[in-house]
């Protein structure tokens, strides 16, 4: 695929991401106003949820495809794309685990553009957790920065329970 096709795709991904981001959030605002607190509590519960159930299907595919659904598969399954998606961060695998490092997120800057970093953490990095359980029981994740919060970069650290 020639650059310019490339860089146009990527402007499209990043304008359908921006409408998602906007769009969710305000129905999202909406719910929590006219409903209570406990509305939110509801939609992270039902992102979680869904989010388990996306990972699951997703490690059920590799091991059909005799991937494994390891910590390396699901760098490969969950990290490895979003490369293409404008996505930037390295990892390293570590003794006890592999500690990823995530220094661009173009869905914190759509978030942050929009003052949305709020339902852009609930929609994009709350279900994190989500992911390992849904993908590979065994595999958990510590977090103590996210972009999305204002951090300078994420320190997604993923390790076997």
């Amino acid at each position: 695929m020639a650059t310019n096709e490339v860089k146009r795709l990527k402007e499209l991904l990043f304008q359908k991401e921006q409408l998602l981001l906007v769009s969710r959030a305000g129905l999202a605002s909406a719910v929590v106003d006219r409903f209570g607190e406990d509305a939110e509590e509801v939609i992270k519960a039902f992102l979680a949820e869904g989010t388990r159930a996306w990972a699951a299907n997703a490690a059920e595919a590799d091991r059909k495809a005799n991937k494994k659904n390891d910590i390396q598969g699901l760098m490969n399954f969950l990290w490895e794309p979003l490369r293409q998606e404008g996505f930037e961060f390295t990892y390293e695998q570590k003794e006890q685990g592999c500690q990823l490092k995530v220094t661009r997120c173009p869905v914190a800057e759509i978030a942050r553009a929009q003052k949305l970093e709020k339902w852009g953490f609930i929609f994009h990095c709350l279900g994190d957790e989500s992911i390992c359980e849904g993908y590979n029981p065994e595999i958990a994740l510590t977090r103590t920065k996210t972009l999305m919060q204002g951090d300078e970069y994420c320190d997604h650290f993923y390790y076997y329970r």
